[in-house]
């Protein structure tokens, strides 16, 4: 049929292929053959007759006239009868007495199941690939999109406000939960179907053990405790987890189609030249990728089903329920291979109208917000009564056809209904005002109508799920400066730019217990400094201006020009030569944990020539140490993204930027900095100690010193007064 194309890819026709199959089949026998010698069960010569045979038959199928063994299959009942038969005539030619070992000891079953096994193998080995590529896609979509709103919907109607990074996170949780599943099934699933006639391998006698762990380590395969002929649960968690995966992407390319509809018009999948015309209607945009991605979701059911249902087998061997088995297992990793490419392809190109979100979000004139209204009126007219007010509020606005924030501010008393305490205390918390004013309520009442006020926890729920899987790790990276620059920003465009910039040995997950504070204020720019995390490691020796440099230039490739800056001890040297050379671009400047001159040539060189030989986990205990007070690393949830950073940071990008710390001297420039500047000390710093930060506060003219009750990782152990001290600095 010609739409057979759109239901698997090349790489699985050709791997499911008859001509693909027999290749497999054969490879079972070679194994076979080199077991059963080392074994002492066939002779050399006819082992090496066979495989010899075998070789050659890979390469030329017409050796076996595979279209004999094909038109055999249907009078035999399975095809490695005849298959059996043609290798044998085969080896013959070459070694009549070698004919005699073929398949020695083996049953069709053996070499059917095994070949499917390997078949698989490689399919599912592609099939996490494009899962892990369409994880990725996903990812950056959820990050791109974590606060564009939009309106969430149940039982196809309106309910409230969400934001389109949320949904597609909770497409991106469900595809991670199937990879590893798959991962799962790689690792246990994969095993070698080797038992002879009734699965004992008596015909092997003493040797039949040895021999089939030989093969199994031949085909590289799991070797199982014993002969699965009539136990297909294997197969079946195989077959139920690419049934699961083809759901989830089934309800992504459902989500899709919704959202492309002309009433709805928020996505849409990627243009492309002939893509999602009509014949008949040239206006129309149709969806492709995603319907595909909806019939095969809808044709997996029944291929679960199937399988399940043929797991029922009679004794030893199955009388058509194994046999049933054949094509379902063909056709459901090919289903599943077309859907992961129509997946990959949809996220890949996905068009998002942000504006449209925003104009839908209107649709109910405010009907949305109900709930949120009931929640604000529930601590004075009590949660029956508010909900009885809001419902009675929505009939009216509706068949009036005005705004629900009209009709409460012109038809009722709202406002009075509004009292200290509950929800409206928590809006107001931050205000030094003593009384409750009908502006404030009136105000309050205008946010209970913005859409970003009412999301609940949708953009936290995207950034705990990207930091599972190390996902940030693996996004988010820009040219700039001749290398990828790994970075992750956050926080609402169009606010304050703040630049966070690592420590030596960390990346920029040090800085994730600041950020709640810190996210409503600014957008926030984080990244992973030259060799460190994700960004490219060069092989020469760093310097601050290079590492400074890199900083600019991922900006400008942002398009951000001005911006406030903070950098911690080795970010802080990096602030520092910003501060002296380029303080025209910057807002405000934090050095934290730093000095104009840290340690000496010595040490530095000590330090890099014992990483060179042994790695970062060589010193780490020592690093630890000055990092931390005593009792902090006891606290082991709160160090466990540094020293997972610490332990993996590249050893050439590690030494590379101690040579940039060792050569930095900024003693003599560091009175040049023209921004106003923080300085942030540890008081129980053992590396950049107070005394350096009172240096640097001598030294910059327009400066200031906090002290926190931290060591040298300060943002890390004392990040809600770190914040503070940052948040009372910058605003």
């Amino acid at each position: 049929m010609l739409s057979n194309a759109l239901f698997t890819t090349p790489e699985m026709a050709d791997l499911f292929s008859s001509k693909s199959q027999l290749a497999f089949m054969l490879a079972f026998e070679s194994a076979l053959a080199k077991a059963q010698n080392t074994e002492g069960v066939i002779p050399l010569a006819a082992a090496q007759a066979i495989e010899s045979v075998c070789s050659l038959a890979v390469v030329d199928l017409s050796i076996l006239d595979i279209e004999s063994i094909e038109n055999q299959t249907l009078t035999a009942g399975n095809p490695a009868i005849p298959f059996v038969k043609a290798l044998i005539q085969a080896v013959k030619k070459q070694d009549v007495e070698a004919a005699k070992y073929v398949h020695f000891g083996a049953t069709s079953q053996d070499v059917l199941d095994t070949a499917m096994v390997l078949q698989i193998k490689i399919a599912l080995t592609k099939c996490l690939e494009d899962i892990v590529n369409l994880e990725q896609k996903l990812a950056e979509r959820a990050l791109r999109h974590r606060d564009t709103l939009m309106i969430g919907r149940t039982l196809l109607q309106q309910a409230r406000p969400i934001t389109f990074g949320y949904k597609v996170a909770t497409w991106l949780d469900a595809v991670s939960r199937s990879k590893h599943r798959m991962g799962q099934i790689y690792e246990n699933n994969l095993t070698l179907q080797f038992g002879g006639a009734v699965g004992t391998l008596s015909t092997l006698g003493n040797a039949a053990l040895n021999v089939k762990a030989l093969i199994a380590k031949e085909l590289d395969l799991k070797n199982n405790d014993i002969t699965g002929h009539g136990q297909r649960d294997r197969f079946a968690e195989i077959v139920t987890t690419l049934g699961i995966l083809n759901g989830s992407l089934g309800k992504i390319g459902k989500d899709i189609t919704l959202l492309m509809q002309t009433e709805v018009g928020e996505v849409f999948e990627g243009a492309a030249e002939g893509k999602g015309g009509s014949s008949a209607m040239p206006h129309k945009r149709n969806p492709v990728s995603s319907v595909f991605m909806v019939a095969i979701a809808t044709k997996t059911p029944a291929l679960v089903a199937t399988f399940l249902s043929a797991m029922v087998q009679e004794h030893e061997r199955a009388a058509g329920n194994w046999h049933a088995e054949w094509s379902v297992l063909t056709e459901m990793m090919q289903l599943t291979a077309a859907n992961l490419r129509h997946a990959n392809d949809l996220i890949g190109h996905l068009e998002v109208d942000e504006s449209r979100m925003l104009e839908n979000l209107e649709l109910t004139r405010g009907l949305i917000f109900a709930e949120d209204i009931t929640a604000a009126l529930s601590p004075k007219m009590g949660k029956a009564a508010a909900h009885t007010f809001v419902e009675q509020a929505c009939k009216a606005a509706l068949s009036e056809k005005i705004h629900l924030k009209t009709y409460l501010l012109e038809k009722t008393d709202i406002l009075n209904q509004i009292t200290e305490g509950g929800l409206f205390e928590l809006k107001i918390k931050n205000s030094e005002l003593k009384r409750v004013s009908n502006e404030l309520k009136l105000s309050f009442i205008h946010s209970l109508f913005d859409a970003k006020n009412a999301i609940g926890l949708s953009s936290v729920f995207v950034d705990n799920l990207l930091k599972k899987d190390n996902f940030y790790q693996k996004m988010n990276k820009i040219q700039a400066n001749g290398i990828d620059i790994h970075y992750q920003l956050e926080g609402t465009e169009g606010s304050p730019i703040l630049v966070f910039s690592n420590s030596l040995g960390t990346d920029l997950r040090m800085w994730d217990a600041i950020m709640p504070t810190l996210l409503p204020y600014f957008q926030i720019l984080r990244y992973d400094t030259r060799g460190h995390g994700g960004t490219t490691v060069t092989p020469q020796p760093y310097s601050i201006e290079i590492l400074g440099n890199d900083v600019l230039a991922l900006l400008n490739a942002l398009k951000m020009e001005k911006f406030a800056f903070c950098g911690l001890s080795m970010g802080g040297l990096i602030g520092q030569w910003l501060g002296i050379y380029h303080s025209e671009r910057l807002e405000k400047l934090i050095i934290c944990n730093t000095a104009s001159k840290i340690g000496t040539i010595e040490t530095w060189n000590e330090r890099i020539e014992a990483i060179t030989k042994n790695g970062t986990a060589s010193i780490w205990e020592g690093t630890l140490s000055r990092w931390f007070t005593p009792d902090f690393p006891s606290k082991v949830e709160k160090i466990s993204a540094v020293k997972s950073a610490f332990l993996g940071c590249p050893t050439e990008g590690y030494v590379s930027a101690c040579a940039a710390v060792r050569d930095a001297d900024f003693r003599d420039k560091i009175h040049e900095i023209g921004v106003k500047t923080l300085i942030i000390a540890g008081k129980y710093d053992p590396v950049t100690t107070v005394e350096h930060a009172e240096f640097m506060e001598f030294k910059i003219q327009n400066s200031e010193l906090k002290i926190l009750d931290a060591a040298h990782l300060s943002a890390v152990e004392q990040p809600e007064a770190f914040a503070a001290t940052l948040l009372e600095f910058l605003r």
